[in-house]
């Protein structure tokens, strides 16, 4: 896809995003296809590309499964492929994250492919918090220093 602009073809806005190299309904569908890996076996890995592009995927998912709705499954399930899995995610994640504000996954990453040099990543799901973590408290901003850290010491002997 390239644009016309001024007289010049201009790829800039073409590649604003990932989009690995496919149509909008093939990157769909992949997306789907790795959430749903991810949710089945909590721990995939991919490139670093695609596990970037999956995590607000899979977040956004993860939220939806969280509410309390008549039509959750139906929701959760237009998201996944496979139903079973859509109802491990509807049954799992809300007692699984309940205490958790967000940021239900991680990506780590673990070098290159062998093959071609890509950057590889492993996105897993976030165990669990202790029933009795309590959040840090929100910083402060510190006030501006007026005085120096040290007081300036005496050069009179």
């Amino acid at each position: 896809y390239q644009r016309r602009v001024r007289g010049v073809f201009s790829q800039i806005n073409a590649m604003r995003h990932s989009r690995f190299g496919r149509e909008a309904s093939s990157r769909v569908a992949l997306l789907r296809s790795l959430a749903n890996s991810l949710i089945k076996h909590e721990k995939i890995i991919t490139t670093e590309a695609k596990a970037k592009n999956l995590k607000p995927f899979i977040e956004k998912i993860i939220t939806k499964s969280m509410r309390d709705s008549p039509t959750l499954l139906q929701q959760v399930t237009s998201e996944i492929y496979e139903s079973d899995v859509a109802r491990k995610a509807i049954e799992m994640f809300p007692q699984r994250y309940k205490n958790r504000p967000g940021g239900y996954t991680r990506v780590r990453k673990l070098g290159y492919r062998r093959g071609d040099g890509a950057p590889m990543c492993c996105i897993e799901l976030l165990p669990p918090l202790p029933e009795d973590y309590v959040p840090p408290p929100k910083m402060t901003k510190l006030p501006r220093r007026i005085f120096p850290l040290r007081p300036p010491e005496d050069k009179t002997e």
